[in-house]
């Protein structure tokens, strides 16, 4: 879905996005692996995650170029967004020209332009008041669950154990949102929602997320899987299959 998602499907995607970031994950707090990535984010913004949620999913519309997509007042409940918090905004998602050029130079050296280059700062910094996105997809993709995913990933650098604790957290979020979802969309149905209550029905051993109970049952899994930067980029086939058979065919 992360690859073809429609122009269309954009207010979809942020708002489940919008859905694991403000509802579920500090619902979460308590969690064995709990991490406060909101504030893992404010700290490295220097603003509120709701502004800089907001001016991410404003900016990424925008950058989609649709002239029949969607528009944003660019007034708030408080007033107007202060200038100082759009430069922040832009200084988070940038990469300067010189940083690019370096950066450019090792991709062609690997033998392959794969626009690694702006693949986490979309933005290019011309230095003159000006920025540009050459591929507008990247910074559209930052306001997906994937996009926040991977943006508190890289905050957390190279720490595995945070990495893990985080990947196994937005897991759990996922789950919990895709249990919703159900009880949201199809009230009244009988649900096993827990691996506990699925083993106590069928016996020890691997278990699926949930159970939906009737006539006869339904296993799900919700599952949370990306595509490889190779795929994201400008990788060729084999990385496209790679994923697929990863994320579908497993």
């Amino acid at each position: 879905l992360e690859l073809w998602y429609r122009l269309r499907d954009y207010d979809r995607w942020y708002e489940v996005a919008h859905r694991l970031i403000f509802e579920v994950l500090p619902s979460l707090q308590g969690h064995p692996d709990w991490m406060n990535s909101r504030q893992v984010l404010e700290d490295a913004a220097g603003m509120s995650l709701d502004l800089f949620w907001a001016l991410t999913t404003s900016y990424a519309v925008a950058v989609t170029n649709d002239p029949k997509s969607f528009t944003f007042p660019k007034h708030i409940k408080d007033g107007i967004v202060d200038s100082s918090d759009i430069d922040h905004w832009g200084q988070f998602w940038s990469t300067t020209l010189d940083e690019a050029r370096v950066a450019a130079q090792t991709d062609l050296t690997d033998g392959l332009w794969l626009f690694n280059t702006f693949y986490n700062k979309p933005l290019l910094d011309l230095g003159n008041g000006t920025s540009i996105v050459l591929r507008p997809w990247f910074l559209a993709n930052k306001a997906t669950p994937n996009g926040y995913y991977a943006t508190i990933e890289q905050l957390l650098g190279r720490d595995r154990q945070k990495t893990g604790q985080w990947g196994r957290l937005f897991g759990q979020a996922i789950e919990a949102l895709g249990r919703t979802l159900i009880a949201e969309h199809c009230p009244g149905l009988q649900l096993l929602a827990d691996e506990t209550a699925i083993r106590f029905a069928w016996g020890d051993g691997m278990a699926c997320d949930s159970v939906l109970l009737g006539d006869d049952w339904l296993a799900i899994d919700f599952v949370h899987r990306r595509i490889s930067r190779d795929t994201g980029t400008t990788g060729d086939l084999t990385s496209l299959a790679k994923d697929l058979q990863i994320g579908v065919v497993d």
